[in-house]
């Protein structure tokens, strides 16, 4: 459940031994035209998607000498001074002020160069913060303070080390946040593939990844291999999301024996796993099984989220109370979206996303 999806091929199309398309032998759930590219070839589809991936070309300005030259040590001052201003803002918001109170000319007026620099520029703040600015980002001209701000690493990010190094602009990740949330609504019918079998899943997964490409053809500010990254990310959340759908129907067809129709928690659980249902769960129901007398992780669970769901509860709404207890209790790891959503909120509440000229331009221009 915590591991990360391998890499996906973005072209991974596949047919079977006798050169049949996939999608001839599966049983759809949409109309024609609801999935684009549904009935194109291998090749067609592997063509479109190389035209989208040739429009992928934003890239870090590598070879501006301008953006990345180091601060000389009056500018150093400059930037340390402002940095340390951000980080008295955060500190007083805090503790409660309000941002509109705390504009650059008071804070200055309150805290002159003298004291910032007394004070060492007030880095310690930073030990209560959920983030702090990356110092070898401090050391380039070039970058906005909002991406040397980066994340701390808490342990419930999939791979907080390409993360706090990608080094998006506040207009990049903005970008990106409508990019994943666009393809993941567009692509909504993934879902309905979860369980497919391997055939079946890599071709949906491919007319995905072909949405996905045309979706990220439109986007000026986001780095290819993010989008790559992204798209893997979410392939890798729906089927976490399948997870939780599996979790969420066994300890609903629970609820309903044990609140419903008054049966123990062990005889609900050996009926179910009897009458075959919830197969992907077969394995915990299982293990569950064993551990009798004693209770095992499904009981465990089941009493600390879910004894107190009255049994007159409508089904309908039952699963939605169970499907989210679910997702407390089966951890997932945070993507890069879940990463870049945080980042932005505590930019916005902290005044970080406006950009000095300088920087504006070295970015527009590159």
């Amino acid at each position: 459940m915590q591991g990360s999806l391998a890499p996906t091929d973005p072209v991974g199309v596949t047919s079977d031994d006798h050169g049949e398309q996939p999608d001839k032998k599966i049983v759809h759930a949409f109309n024609d035209g609801e999935i684009e590219g549904l009935h194109w070839s291998d090749a067609e589809l592997r063509e479109q998607i190389h035209v989208y991936l040739d429009k992928l070309n934003f890239t870090l300005p590598d070879e501006d000498d301008d953006f990345w030259s180091i601060y000389h040590d009056q500018e150093l001052v400059k930037l340390n001074e402002r940095l340390a201003l951000h980080r008295i803002r955060a500190h007083k918001i805090s503790e409660g002020a309000l941002l509109e109170e705390l504009v650059d000319a008071k804070l200055i007026q309150e805290y002159p160069p003298a004291i910032l620099e007394d004070e060492e520029y007030f880095q310690w703040y930073e030990k209560d913060f959920e983030w702090y600015f990356d110092p070898n980002c401090c050391r380039f001209v070039g970058f906005q303070d909002y991406q040397r701000l980066v994340l701390r690493d808490d342990r419930q990010y999939l791979r907080w080390g390409e993360y706090h190094k990608t080094y998006m602009t506040y207009q990049g990740d903005q970008e990106y946040v409508k990019f994943y949330e666009t393809v993941s609504s567009e692509t909504k019918w993934l879902e309905n593939f979860v369980d497919a079998s391997m055939d079946e899943w890599l071709r949906y997964e491919t007319l995905a990844m072909y949405k996905a490409m045309k979706i990220a053809a439109g986007c000026n500010n986001i780095l290819p291999t993010l989008i790559h990254t992204g798209f893997n990310e979410y392939l890798w959340d729906v089927k976490c999301n399948g997870t939780y759908d599996d979790y969420a129907s066994l300890y609903l067809e629970i609820w309903k024996r044990v609140a419903k129709e008054k049966m123990s928690f062990l005889s609900a659980v050996k009926e179910i796993h009897d009458q075959d249902m919830c197969s992907p769960c077969l394995i915990q129901m299982k293990i569950e099984l064993g551990c009798a007398p004693t209770s095992g992780g499904l009981r465990t669970n089941y009493d600390r989220y879910l004894a107190d769901l009255d049994g007159e509860v409508e089904q309908n709404e039952a699963h939605s109370i169970i499907l989210e207890a679910v997702k407390k209790f089966v951890p997932k790891q945070k993507t890069y979206y879940d990463y870049v959503i945080k980042k932005l909120d505590i930019a916005r509440k902290n005044a970080m996303r406006r950009l000095r000229e300088k920087e504006a331009d070295l970015w527009r221009k590159n």
